[in-house]
């Protein structure tokens, strides 16, 4: 009786202790849209904003619950946001894809055809479920 008392507090422990471990290294492991924009916006910059939040917001929403998905915009013109200038050698509005394995940067991407793309919502949205999936397979 000892023996299975002392097995199951084991097993029990080891089990803890894996979800633990699996959860939190799988919780900082995540992909970040980020759309930099500058203080002044002509109509296709609002719109390529526009079109990015909603296709991320709609095509990943589940990834998003999930903490797998991350979504932000930024004016790199805030003082407190000009480091990503350099970071990211902004020069223009930029959407900018990032992965992150143990909450840590691995890798980045300049999603620069959202200029052409911005042409045609479907296309648009396709181009950035195909730019975000990829980033999310490499979790």
């Amino acid at each position: 009786m000892r023996r299975f008392i002392l097995l199951f507090l084991i097993t029990s422990i080891i089990t803890i202790l894996y979800h633990d471990i699996a959860f939190s290294s799988s919780s900082n492991d995540y992909v970040k849209v980020i759309y930099f924009h500058g203080k002044n916006r002509c109509y296709t910059c609002k719109l390529i904003e526009e079109y990015t939040k909603e296709a991320v917001e709609t095509i990943f929403e589940e990834d998003i619950k999930k903490g797998k998905v991350k979504l932000e915009v930024i004016n790199f013109d805030e003082p407190k946001n000009k480091h990503y200038i350099k970071k990211y050698n902004l020069y223009t509005q930029t959407l900018i894809m990032v992965r992150y394995q143990k909450a840590k940067e691995v890798e980045y991407k300049n999603c620069e055809k959202i200029w052409v793309n911005v042409k045609n919502k479907v296309t648009f949205f396709n181009y950035i479920e195909s730019e975000v999936s990829s980033y999310l397979k490499a979790l």
